[in-house]
């Protein structure tokens, strides 16, 4: 009885207790972020992600790691990791690594979303019209995820928002003639 009630309360909260499946918004909101369909918001997808499967387990590459549940699919394919950029990184970026070899990877794209890669740095590296990147990792795994700047040049911005050190120079606009 108070396993029940300690369940419904943490339900409740928004916690997910140990063991449990993964949310069913998991396919259009990781889906839709590593195919950049979506907007990468590193705090958008760290929240998500901690709710849905702990804290990240790891720091590594600018980047936090989570570990889905075993089994977790994306696309058909097995996502073995799950990462999403850290603060300080100048690109935001949301991605999963899939159990899946490349080549498979890339067909079930094609099949399930019509998801066309090119190449664009080798063979190894491909992308797709909306920016994302499908990539060999591992020999036996692929990597799919969307990285996108996080600066404006067009403000004159030459480093991310949190570590420009001045003011920017904002020149005034032409007059109407």
């Amino acid at each position: 009885m108070k396993s029940v009630l300690l369940r419904v309360c943490l339900l409740l909260l928004g916690a997910a207790p140990a063991g449990a499946a993964p949310p069913t918004t998991f396919l259009p909101v990781i889906g839709g972020g590593v195919l950049c369909r979506d907007q990468t918001e590193h705090r958008y997808f760290r929240e998500y992600l901690t709710q849905s499967f702990k804290k990240s387990y790891k720091t590594e590459g600018e980047a936090y790691w989570y570990k889905p549940e075993k089994g977790q699919t994306l696309f058909g394919g097995e996502v073995v990791d799950i990462f999403v950029s850290v603060e300080e990184s100048r690109y935001g970026f949301i991605g999963v690594v899939f159990k899946d070899k490349f080549e498979d990877m890339r067909k079930k794209l094609l099949e399930q979303q019509s998801v066309r890669f090119e190449s664009y740095d080798g063979p190894d590296v491909l992308r797709s019209p909306e920016g994302a990147f499908l990539i060999r990792y591992d020999t036996k795994q692929s990597k799919l995820y969307c990285a996108r700047h996080r600066i404006d040049p067009w403000r004159g911005e030459v480093e991310p928002p949190n570590t420009q050190r001045q003011k920017l120079k904002l020149t005034p606009p032409l007059p109407l003639r």
